[in-house]
């Protein structure tokens, strides 16, 4: 299988950001400290053990080296700090009685050959080790001092097996090395020694009273469900509404045929609004005491054949069994939510094919690292639902105040700007604000057509906030882009100048040095990292599609811009 160069730099400490659109959004972030990981829940070095059966033949010198600090909270007992059963590494921490010690072996060695380091009271802090292999001697280096054993070379069949941690550690770096060539064989990626999995900022559901929210994308991707089998379920918490006859909508599609209805008026003398129309038979609605219970709720609505049920708090409340055939599920009006509530999770189901058509939130959404505003991504990009509409996929990334270097890049496909009869147009792609505005942006980046004279120009252009002023770096295209593109802009700070630099598919486009740092202030309104962002933009502004962006707080090099550009067939 090959790797994919962008979640690979993702992985990159210098990476604040990796959007991309599976699961509608995947993060990486430096917003939180990295979390060392508790090697003592076990971890295999796959890549590790990948390394050494291809890269390192038996014959040769090599060497480990590892720093990591030592916990002194752990039982008695052996714990592996890197362990291949029969293979090159044998790293253990002892304890019992005696005290604590480290065990050093290799069955590179007829039998193994293993080195015992003297019994301590406690082997709590951090150290340095080296694990040599240099002909027919184990050589092991602990903290600056050197033990040594001897014993026959020997080829091993068991090089390939797994190589596994269990040792209550944090592990700072480990690397290993072929002596014999001088090559660097492998070391530990930043996502093996830090668990990623933890993000941030923690989960707080939106409440759609202060944030209401119209499902343009539901609108877009609810239809493919069509005749079939299918669910819709709802878990959500209804923390009061108006004592008026003013409506609460929890889900409302506006009472259409093939749709799914939840809503009421808050004294209920308005009617109830909670209406399904998945077959002909017409509306039945879940009870009006039930959709009016404050606190958390389910909602389970389910068609199979012509069976209608729904289902409210795992109880079923309502059932329609007379219709003659089942209604295509659709919309001609995207639903709402402007309840005062939050909603922890909804979708639509195929229950034919047991596809998820559509949910909310997505794994990023869920810890509020993205918001969605009108924007789909169930094929394979991040594109507006309604192109007639404002779309935006909203970070919790902020880069007013930091001043930095940055490497912005964004994979997109391209706005059809040539088709528009408007001279001057763009396609805005990420960045926090528009770069093509009257207030100063900290960073933006955008795909444009525009008149020069008598001439339409096709530019990639970078907005950047330098000395409280907005200043575009402008890279002139030969003509105008189709298809997927991927663009880099470097930020880079030399003292009291800026350097800026365009690469479109990899290739460098436009370098300059301007006088004056980014002040990476900005104005008030994009308070957000965001692509797609328009906010208080100018020009007319289309819609393409982007598939993936990264965001580095570092300059990335030519080479490095190369390995993540996406190869093209």
């Amino acid at each position: 299988m090959m790797r994919d160069p962008i979640t690979d730099a993702a992985q990159d400490p210098s990476c604040l950001l990796c959007l991309t659109p599976d699961r509608g959004g995947s993060w990486w972030s430096r917003l939180r400290p990295a979390m060392p990981r508790d090697f003592s829940e076990g971890y295999r070095w796959d890549a590790l053990q990948a390394a050494m059966y291809s890269s390192l033949p038996w014959t040769s010198d090599y060497h480990f080296t590892f720093d990591f600090t030592v916990t002194d909270d752990f039982e008695n007992g052996s714990y592996w700090i890197m362990y291949q059963s029969n293979g090159r590494i044998s790293f253990a921490l002892d304890k019992d009685a005696r005290g604590c010690r480290f065990v050093f072996g290799s069955y590179s060695f007829n039998g193994g050959v293993f080195v015992y380091a003297p019994f301590a009271s406690s082997l709590a802090g951090r150290h340095e080790v080296t694990l040599a292999v240099e002909g027919a001697t184990l050589r092991v280096t602990v903290d600056g001092t050197v033990y040594e054993q001897s014993g026959e070379r020997v080829e091993s069949s068991a090089y390939n097996r797994v190589v596994t941690t269990s040792a209550p550690v944090t592990l700072h770096a480990v690397s290993l090395t072929d002596d014999s060539t001088g090559t660097a064989v492998w070391q530990a990626a930043y996502s093996d020694l830090n668990d990623t999995s933890n993000p941030w900022p923690s989960p707080v559901p939106r409440n759609f009273a202060e944030e209401p929210m119209t499902w343009r994308d539901e609108k877009t991707t609810a239809p493919s469900i069509g005749e079939d089998d299918c669910e819709f379920f709802i878990r959500y918490r209804l923390d009061g509404y108006p004592e008026g006859s003013a409506i609460s909508q929890i889900f409302y599609h506006n009472s259409q045929n093939g749709s799914i209805n939840i809503a009421f008026a808050g004294d209920g003398t308005g009617g109830n609004y909670s209406v399904i129309r998945l077959t002909d038979v017409g509306a039945f609605m879940i009870p009006l005491d039930r959709i009016r219970q404050l606190g958390e709720h389910t909602i389970r609505i389910q068609r199979v054949g012509l069976f209608v049920t729904v289902e409210f708090d795992g109880e079923v409340v309502a059932t329609s069994s007379a219709g003659t055939k089942k209604i295509a599920v659709y919309s001609t009006t995207a639903p709402v939510s402007d309840f005062d509530g939050v909603i922890f999770e909804t979708y639509w189901k195929s229950l034919t094919t047991g596809r998820t058509v559509w949910r909310y939130p997505s794994d990023a959404e869920r810890v509020r690292l993205i918001t969605k505003t009108n924007v789909r991504t169930d094929r394979g990009a991040f594109e507006a639902a309604d192109e007639t509409q404002p779309a935006r996929v909203d970070t919790a990334l902020d880069l007013r105040g930091k001043i930095s270097d940055y490497t912005l890049f964004v994979e997109f496909d391209a706005a059809a700007l040539e088709n528009e009869s408007v001279n001057y147009c763009k396609q805005e792609l990420a960045g926090q604000g528009a770069s093509k505005g009257s207030i100063p942006s900290p960073l933006a980046v955008n795909y444009n057509k525009q008149l020069n004279v008598d001439t339409l120009e096709y530019r990639l252009e970078v907005s950047v906030d330098i000395a409280g002023a907005r200043h575009l770096s402008e890279a002139i295209l030969p003509g105008h882009l189709a298809g997927r593109n991927s663009v880099v802009a470097v930020v880079e700070l030399m003292d009291d100048k800026t350097r800026l630099s365009i690469y479109h598919c990899g290739v460098l486009l436009k370098s300059e040095i301007v006088d004056g740092i980014p002040k990476m202030d900005g104005y008030a309104c994009p308070d957000s990292f965001a692509l797609m962002d328009n906010r208080n933009g100018l020009w007319s502004n289309y819609y393409g599609k982007i598939h993936s962006c990264l965001l580095f707080d570092r300059a990335l090099s030519a080479a490095e811009i190369a390995a993540l550009t996406p190869k093209q067939a």
